[in-house]
């Protein structure tokens, strides 16, 4: 594996690791129980996840906290659905990041198949009534 793609492999385990404390937290708030069920199958994605390119890289990341703290900032700014919707956007914008990547690391694929449809779960979750 060489240095870019170690690099870009690294900022998506990153990417994944972080976002499983935004899905806890969001899934911790949810009153309706279809919508806590969800975001904790996205987070089990997310940890299905760091733990196959951990296994591809032989790399380890450590979980970080920011994410976290900037989605429940967003979350009393614009509410649960207008993160919802920032969220669904980010899954939709890593998915065509991390397509570019497949041609080397075929087994990405799975991971792009699964955030977009992270992000259209999300989009289905805003959209409830």
């Amino acid at each position: 594996m060489n240095n870019n793609g170690q690099k870009e492999l690294l900022k998506i385990m990153r990417y994944a690791s972080d976002s499983i404390p935004v899905y806890e937290m969001m899934a911790g708030k949810a009153k309706d129980p279809r919508v806590r069920e969800a975001l904790l199958k996205i987070r089990d994605d997310k940890q299905s996840h760091v733990s196959l390119m951990e296994r591809q890289t032989g790399t380890t990341v450590k979980q970080g906290k920011g994410d976290r703290r900037f989605f429940t900032v967003i979350r009393g700014v614009f509410g649960l659905k207008g993160t919802m919707n920032m969220m669904a956007q980010s899954e939709y914008d890593a998915a065509n990041e991390h397509e570019k990547l497949t041609g080397t690391y075929p087994w990405l694929k799975r991971v792009v198949q699964d955030e977009r449809r992270h992000g259209d779960t999300l989009v289905r979750l805003k959209n409830m009534k």
